[in-house]
């Protein structure tokens, strides 16, 4: 009896072989009366086995379908990226139409500041349509063209397959050297083919590059026209205002009328344009700020309670306006009172020194040399005047000078997108700084607010708690009632105080006239 030591699965006893046959399967059990016992351990044996395996194929089946799991979502993805592809693809098209047409606008608008015509407008479009009925002509040539090419094409191609065919009959007549020969040549037709090839595509690259540059000349033409056009117009409009002002027949009223007017025009343009700008920049800068905040989620949240408290101190400024407004209104009411007040005065006065003028006459020599004094006087005032009014235009107009340059020095800066995105950079830095800098004074202040509010409710504790406090409530009541008495008496003495009021206004009026006459 032979044994083996070697342990075999599911069983504690060593495998003997003695007069066994050993096949591919495994061991055959012999005729005897333990047969049975070893035919199970065979059974055992091939279990254990069949489950191992089935055990790495559920494993590999698992992984499989984590693989099918995974590219359908890879699928799904490509998909969606595709399908965003093709809105980009869209918006990018919308957005060159419309930069077309803003640009159109912009155009009209200009036009339309510079004071020229609808007339002239409307003789442009006039132009730009026959221009593209001229185009839209020029295309249907084109498109026929390109059908007899394509035609052209078409038999050129069954021309080169009968000569191909006819060159494939006297190939096959050719001897070996001169089918070599033939190879040769035809090797050497292909490769100075793609050279001549490459070359066309150059010369296409080289007049694409020139008609560019063409292009670009043309436009800076149209620009450089333009701007001329817009001079010239400026210089016109400025000639006439020379020429109305050097030929005016009107007097310096009117001139000084014209020339305000044109300054209020030339304000209320540059205002407009600086609150635009500064629309504009605010815009931006809170785009900005806002897509900083909308990345965090704890900003999210502070911002929003600055949002409420924004909201409730906005409202406090609002009622406050309101009631200031109120307030100047009143104020302006009462000052229209006093001028007109004041006017009718002056009306009486001049009546009563009408009347004893006439006095004067009857029993006296008027007085000529007093009466050309007052209007030497009063000329002299005018003329005064008039000189401040020409110093303040001539000052507007410095002022609005300035001003356009200015306007003139941000339209150089904005057109520097490098250099204003360089600067939004900077001062976002210096923006983000502040604000952690005040974020922190905000807390810092929070709790000053804190303290001060629990400071506060102490001290109104102690001083409900005091009597002296309760002692000056009552008093504060008693005055206010009193208050309220005096008030109404007030009310009642309304005609005391009006004729208070007109003797005050009388007195005015009096050294008012006695400055402008001069005694």
């Amino acid at each position: 009896m032979e044994t083996l030591k070697s342990a075999r699965p599911l069983t504690s006893r060593p495998l003997t072989s003695a007069h066994q046959n050993i096949t591919n399967t495994g061991l055959i059990a012999p005729k005897s009366s333990r047969g049975k016992t070893a035919l199970r351990r065979q059974i055992q044996d091939k279990s254990y086995f069949i489950g191992l395996l089935r055990m790495k194929i559920n494993e590999l089946n698992a992984e499989n379908n984590s693989l099918l799991r995974e590219c359908e979502i890879m699928t799904k993805e490509e998909a969606r990226i595709g399908v965003y592809r093709q809105k980009a693809e869209t918006f990018a098209r919308e957005l060159n139409d419309l930069t077309l047409e803003l640009m159109t606008y912009n155009e009209f608008v200009d036009r339309t500041r510079i004071d020229d015509e609808m007339s002239a407008v409307k003789d442009d479009t006039n132009e730009i349509k026959h221009e593209n009925e001229a185009l839209i002509a020029n295309l249907e040539n084109d498109y026929a063209k390109l059908r007899d090419l394509e035609n052209v094409i078409k038999r050129n191609d069954e021309k080169l397959k009968e000569v191909q065919k006819l060159i494939s009959i006297v190939k096959n007549k050719f001897s070996e050297t001169q089918i070599k020969e033939f190879d040769l040549m035809q090797t050497m037709n292909n490769e100075l083919t793609k050279e001549c090839h490459l070359l066309e595509q150059e010369i296409s690259l080289w007049r694409m590059k020139k008609n560019e540059i063409e292009e670009k000349t043309v436009r800076d033409g149209n620009i450089m026209k333009m701007e001329l056009i817009k001079a010239i117009t400026k210089l016109r409009n400025l000639e006439k205002q020379k020429n109305k002002l050097l030929n005016a027949e009107d007097s310096e009223e009117n001139e000084r009328k014209h020339l305000l007017a044109q300054v209020k025009r030339d304000n209320n343009y540059i205002n407009s344009l600086t609150n635009q700008m500064e629309q504009l920049n605010t815009s931006l800068n809170q785009i900005k700020s806002e897509i900083e905040f909308y990345k965090d989620g704890d900003k999210l949240l502070k911002f929003s309670d600055l949002r409420q408290q924004d909201k409730i101190f906005d409202d406090f400024m609002i009622d406050y306006n309101n009631r200031k407004r109120t307030l100047i209104d009143e104020l302006e009411t009462i000052n229209h009172e006093i001028n007109d007040t004041t006017n009718k005065l002056s009306r009486y006065l001049k009546y009563l020194n009408i009347i004893k003028r006439m006095r004067n006459d009857t029993n006296s020599v008027y007085d000529m040399s007093n009466e050309i004094i007052i209007q030497k006087r009063k000329l002299e005032l005018e003329i005064y005047k008039n000189t401040q009014a020409k110093e303040k235009a001539e000052l507007e107009k410095e002022t609005l000078s300035a001003r356009i340059s200015k306007l003139n020095e941000g339209i150089k800066s904005y057109s520097d997108v490098a250099g204003l995105k360089s600067q939004v950079e900077s001062k976002l830095k210096t923006v983000k700084q502040n604000s952690e800098t005040v974020r922190g004074v905000i807390q810092s202040l929070k709790i000053d607010k804190d303290k001060m509010a629990s400071e506060a409710k102490e001290i109104e504790l102690k001083m409900e708690k005091d009597d002296n406090h309760r002692q000056i409530v009552a008093l504060e009541k008693e005055l206010s009632q009193i208050l309220l008495i005096n008030n109404k008496l007030k009310e009642n003495d309304n005609s005391q105080m009006i004729s208070e009021m007109k003797a005050m206004i009388l007195d005015n009026v009096k050294k008012y006239n006695q400055s402008l006459i001069g005694f």
